[in-house]
This record gives structure tokens, sequence and C-alpha cells, in this order.
């Protein structure tokens, strides 16, 4: 099966979604970014369209408001 090569505009939301499925069952020193790419079919370059690094989704996922969470994902979203 092919990776997908275009960012829809929820992409950041599943990305941050799987990412933190991962980190809470293998922990975020064994979650690597194909893990992340592989579940989602999706190109490690579109990854990084979308965020800089796994901590950037762990800094995320740690903000302190869910507020904080949308104004950054949708500042990444894409048409």
């Amino acid at each position: 099966m092919s990776k997908k090569l275009v960012v829809n505009n929820m992409l950041p939301w599943e990305i941050l979604q799987t990412a933190q499925l991962f980190f809470k069952n293998k922990g975020f020193d064994h979650t690597r970014i194909d893990d992340i790419t592989d579940c989602l079919e999706i190109s490690n370059e579109i990854f990084f369209q979308c965020f800089e690094s796994l901590d950037e989704i762990l800094e995320l996922l740690w903000s302190e408001t869910p507020k904080e969470k949308i104004i950054v994902v949708r500042k990444r979203t894409y048409t």
C-alpha cells in the first residue's frame, strides 16, 4: 500500500492522537516517527510538514490547556 503524499486538514490532529497512543503504549523514548507514519500510512515528509519533531508533539500534548493545542494545530492545517 502506498503512503499518502497530501496533507489534509485533519492530519495534524491524527498525528497528535496517534503519537499520544504510541507514547502511552511504548513510552516517548521508544516511539519513533516511523511508528506514527507507518500507522497513518503517510510519508516522513508529510509528518515534517505538520511537525518539526516528536519533542514538539510531546510539548503540545503537555500544554496547559486544550485551547493551546487547538491554536497551534489550526496554524498547521493545510488545504
